[in-house]
């Protein structure tokens, strides 16, 4: 695939069967339904959906406290990767983060992701430390990141 539309919008209770999917399909220790749920209760959390011809294509939720904003989960399902919707959704998600007064985003990864790291250093974070042992299954280091936003971004 090189060119494909896809539609990006706010993530919604109708949403939660297919996120938890396909949130199984790319972690080995997935967020539960109940913690994509906490994503419409709560005022403090937010998430985005993409779809590509009505199909799930992948998703993101963070969380905006104060100054600082955190990507708590992005995924993109294997055949839609590539095509620019894993950066997409972390740029919706710094907006909305920004828009609700977040100066900074924060980010941890495994450190075997290189894909994952790879993007977010190409969007301006810099690995700031690391959580010895964080991931379970395989155990494994989570390296923590973060993006100072400039005034430009919060414009």
């Amino acid at each position: 695939m090189s060119f494909l539309e896809y539609e990006i919008l706010p993530m919604t209770e109708a949403d939660l069967d297919e996120v938890t999917l396909l949130e199984r399909e790319c972690f080995s220790v997935p967020w539960s339904r109940d913690s994509f749920e906490d994503v419409m209760k709560y005022s403090f959390l937010g998430g985005f959906c993409a779809r590509v011809k009505g199909e799930l294509a992948g998703y993101g939720v963070f969380h905006s406290l104060f100054e600082d904003g955190e990507i708590l989960d992005i995924a993109v399902g294997k055949s839609f990767r590539g095509l620019g919707i894993a950066k997409k959704l972390m740029g919706l998600m710094k907006s909305e983060a920004t828009l609700r007064g977040a100066c900074r985003m924060m980010l941890e990864v495994r450190r075997s992701n290189a894909e994952a790291r790879g993007l977010y250093l190409g969007l301006g974070y810099k690995e700031t430390g690391v959580r010895k042992n964080y991931y379970k299954n395989p155990t494994e280091d989570a390296i923590l990141m973060e993006k100072v936003l400039s005034s430009e971004e919060k414009e």
